[in-house]
């Protein structure tokens, strides 16, 4: 499981728990996308990015019923009249109210989808910087893993 240029950095194991804690860093470097050579088999997502993903889109499904819900309410307002006793809108009144709700509520949808956007750029960036600090921070080890070695021959 370790590379060949772990094996010559390290050199053989003194024993068999060295020998297994080597092979376990080996595999959580593969595990981790570290290393150049993957395992062979697919390699699974890790679970919390599936879970959070999965808890994401419960949220969002909730927020797109509740916001439907909130919509609904509003224009079943916006079509009852309190002082009538059967609280019913004269057609004219009715089609003015439901033309009104429908420019709020297209108007509402762009808002929405602005924000969503938003918030996926956000998200976008979030993952673009931590990237670039992993292979700043990937290429850091591996200078620093280097340079003993590299003192050690020179």
């Amino acid at each position: 499981m370790e590379s060949d240029a772990d094996r010559a950095r390290h050199g053989q194991p003194r024993n068999s728990a060295e020998e297994l804690h080597r092979a376990l860093d080996a595999y959580a470097a593969t595990l981790q996308g570290d290393r150049a050579d993957h395992l062979i088999s697919a390699e699974p997502e890790p679970i919390a990015a599936v879970r959070a993903r999965e808890r994401e889109a419960a949220e969002q499904a909730q927020l797109q019923k509740m916001a439907k819900t909130t919509v609904a309410a509003a224009m079943l307002e916006k079509v009852t009249d309190p002082r009538r006793p059967h609280g019913l809108l004269g057609d004219d009144q009715l089609q003015e109210r439901i033309s009104a709700a429908d420019v709020q509520t297209t108007a509402l949808a762009k808002v929405v989808e602005i924000e969503q956007r938003r918030e996926r750029q956000q998200a976008e960036q979030v993952t673009a910087v931590r990237a670039q600090v992993h292979a700043e921070l990937a290429g850091e080890r591996n200078r620093l893993t280097a340079a003993p070695t590299a003192r050690h021959h020179g």
